[in-house]
């Protein structure tokens, strides 16, 4: 196997309902909040996506969704996870919720990743001129937020 290339691994469901005992009874055990319990389900999901365990991280989405369906980190790990798929035509309407959400953080890291996500599930889907827009609006907030020299402004340049 190459270098940037991925293998797909199916990981039985009574094996991923075991680990996930686990770990909730390890929470449950050490007194782990409710957030960093909801924190780890999300980087669980986000591993599942990555390793292309994909109706393992769809069940694992699902659960967040249920949980907090508008969160922004959920609707973005949900429209990567249609990105992976190569349906960028579910992944647009997420990241752009996703975006919309953090529009309160304008600004922030996130939500630059939440415009730049929005970007990428534009130009899959054909929005080429969609995908420019984002990322001039993201570039003028960047410049005027940290200044024409910023790393980050740099970048998205």
């Amino acid at each position: 196997m190459g270098e940037g290339t991925f293998q797909r691994h199916e990981v039985p469901a009574q094996y991923l309902a075991k680990w996930q005992k686990t770990v909730d009874l390890a929470a449950e055990l050490f007194g782990a909040d409710a957030a960093l319990i909801r924190r780890l389900r999300l980087l669980n999901a986000r591993r599942l996506v990555a390793t292309l365990a994909l109706p393992e991280a769809d069940r694992a989405l699902t659960e967040l969704e249920q949980s907090d369906p508008d969160a922004a980190d959920v609707l973005a790990e949900r429209a990567h996870y249609w990105l992976v798929q190569a349906r960028p035509e579910l992944a647009v309407p997420l990241a752009q919720r996703a975006l919309q959400s953090l529009e309160s953080q304008r600004g922030s890291l996130l939500h630059a990743e939440a415009a730049w996500q929005l970007a990428e599930a534009q130009h899959k889907a054909g929005r080429n001129e969609d995908a420019r827009i984002t990322l001039d609006s993201l570039l003028d907030l960047q410049q005027r937020s940290l200044g024409a020299q910023h790393p980050r402004s740099l970048i998205t340049r």
